[in-house]
């Protein structure tokens, strides 16, 4: 199967080479059939209304007035028919995120705008909203201006302003 033949190389060695090749093209069709097939399921069943609340996208602004429920159907936006939602591990009784929910947020300032182009993205919580913000506030606050990155976290709280952090289950 393969024309490659590279020095000193057995022909063990080269006939478990070609094997290891055909077992990696069988699966990536195996892959491809299985997206193919997930494609073409029909509608499923019915979702129910979740509610969540939302804040004003300025993270100091945390009266309870301006606060508002926004239902699961809302947060498909921009004429996107995927939403991608990210559950935070934040429960009502902790004082923190799980720290590798909350490593993985951090990154979500570069990887956001790009999965935004074609779909919906949330980051959801069960915490309540004044301890969610007042993390994504912290969570801001942790580097000096000047910093590098200070640039990355700026970035992050205009992501969580628009899109994340201001929404936690009820």
């Amino acid at each position: 199967m393969s024309r490659f033949v590279f020095s000193g190389e057995s022909n063990d060695y080269q006939q478990r080479r070609e094997e290891l090749l055909a077992a990696e093209i069988a699966l990536k069709d195996q892959v491809e059939r299985v997206a193919t097939l997930r494609r073409a399921l029909p509608l499923g069943m019915s979702v129910p209304d979740y509610v969540f609340r939302e804040g004003p996208m300025d993270l100091t602004q945390n009266d309870p007035v301006d606060f508002h429920d926004v239902h699961l159907a809302d947060l498909f936006t921009d004429g996107h028919d995927t939403l991608i939602v990210d559950h935070l591990m934040f429960a009502a009784e902790d004082d923190e995120p799980c720290v590798m929910c909350s490593m993985w947020a951090d990154g979500y300032s570069a990887v956001t705008p790009h999965v935004m182009q074609r779909a919906s993205f949330v980051l959801v919580a069960k915490a309540d909203i004044n301890k969610l913000r007042s993390w994504a506030r912290h969570r801001v606050g942790t580097a000096s201006a000047s910093s590098p990155a200070m640039t990355t976290l700026s970035i992050a709280t205009s992501v969580w302003r628009k899109q994340m952090a201001r929404r936690t289950l009820v």
